[in-house]
């Protein structure tokens, strides 16, 4: 697995900078429409990962990268959890780098524009680093892993079975029956109102209810991991 991991980083190193610097231009520009810089902190935790996703599934295709690293000691097994280990390492250095960009891009808004009020969230006097919002950087960073989790858990079985050019036909079908699920599960749209009227009004629910949707998405993570270890096993190169 740890030459899988190696692997990928080497195969996706020259567009790392790019893809960060993509996810923070997204960001920059959701934390300025939104008025909060805790926005751009979701936003480069999420948008990494996913770009991570298709530009390694991208070079497999188009390299034929995949059947040639079979030839390689590797297993098949090896290739699959190291892809997943991979993905969930580059996920948690995005949270990190994404509290570190979005902090600089703070001190920078704050001096030059006072007027957008976007560094209040990241700023006061004393300690310039999400001083007196620890629980809204929380939630956005637990939120923004559950979603990245799920996206992971179900893009990935399809890429590992049918390769990129074709799971790219299948995918935004899996995520629609998936919303019908959810949408249909939710219920009365009362329901979700009381819920969220009552995590606005708890702290302790605001920090319980993102940790345990990102305990359910590593479980579907896990769970998404052991189906393409199968699906993977049956795939013709």
């Amino acid at each position: 697995m740890k030459t899988m991991i190696l692997s990928d980083f080497i195969a996706i190193r020259h567009s790392i900078i790019q893809t960060f610097a993509i996810a923070a231009f997204i960001g920059a520009v959701c934390a300025i429409a939104f008025g909060n810089v805790i926005v751009m902190t979701a936003c480069i935790c999420a948008a990494v990962p996913i770009g991570f996703l298709f530009g390694l599934a991208a070079i497999d295709d188009r390299k034929d990268w995949s059947g040639y690293r079979l030839s390689m000691p590797l297993s098949r097994r090896d290739v699959v959890t190291g892809r997943y280990a991979f993905l969930a390492l580059v996920m948690v250095a995005a949270g990190l780098a994404s509290i570190v960009l979005s902090w600089v891009f703070s001190l920078i808004v704050s001096g030059l524009m006072p007027s957008l009020g976007i560094g209040v969230a990241l700023t006061n006097d004393t300690v310039p680093l999400f001083a007196g919002d620890s629980v809204d950087l929380l939630f956005a960073l637990m939120t923004a892993f559950t979603f990245v989790l799920f996206a992971l858990a179900i893009t990935l079985p399809l890429v590992m079975r049918f390769g990129l050019t074709r799971a790219i036909r299948f995918v935004p079908v899996a995520f629609c029956i998936v919303f019908l699920i959810v949408f249909f599960a939710a219920g009365d749209s009362a329901i979700l109102e009381s819920v969220a009227h009552a995590i606005e009004h708890s702290l302790a629910l605001q920090i319980a209810v993102p940790v345990a949707g990102f305990a359910v998405a590593a479980c579907c993570f896990a769970a998404s991991a052991a189906l393409s270890v199968r699906l993977y096993a049956h795939r013709e190169f």
